[in-house]
């Protein structure tokens, strides 16, 4: 049977299936000591970050402290312009990193705790955050620590296209 079947011209046609609804977006439950914030993941060409991840470390007693290991997120957009995604995050100081890509100039990214800004950055970055009090400095400002030693590393007849008017 047709798929474009319509049913008030022929009684042959099957029934409509109703569309299924999206599931439900996973809870996240926080344990006591911690708090829920959410990361708001941005790519301003909507394809998504491509390989490109946010790793978000708690970093209060070093970097490679057992802590450090146990409070790690890998965050990713896959696709689209934008997402979030829950996290929970004790009081400490934390570090966001985000790795230089061939497409990393529209990679952005916040974290929000009760819709207050904690820290923001765009990619390549790799910065400091604190939550819950004054652990470290707070260099996630939304302004990238890294310049690009390469300059901009998209071919120049690719930076033509996509800045101003692809050839035809």
């Amino acid at each position: 049977k047709s798929l474009s079947c319509n049913s008030a011209l022929t009684e042959d046609c099957e029934a409509a299936q109703p569309a299924a609804l999206p599931p439900a977006p996973a809870v996240v439950s926080c344990d006591r000591e911690e708090k829920r914030y959410k990361v708001f993941m941005y790519d301003s060409w909507g394809d998504g970050w491509d390989e490109n991840s946010l790793v978000i470390k708690n970093i209060t007693n070093g970097k490679n402290s057992e802590e450090s290991k146990n409070a790690t997120y890998e965050l990713r957009l896959d696709n689209g312009y934008k997402d979030d995604s829950a996290i929970c995050l004790k009081d400490g100081c934390f570090s966001a990193s985000i790795l230089d890509s061939r497409w990393a100039d529209d990679i952005a990214w916040e974290i929000k705790f009760n819709n207050i800004n904690v820290a923001s950055g765009k990619a390549p970055m790799d910065c400091t955050f604190s939550v819950g009090g004054n652990f470290c400095e707070n260099t996630c400002n939304g302004v990238p620590q890294k310049e690009d030693p390469n300059g901009d590393k998209m071919p120049k007849d690719l930076r033509q296209c996509a800045y101003q008017k692809c050839p035809t």
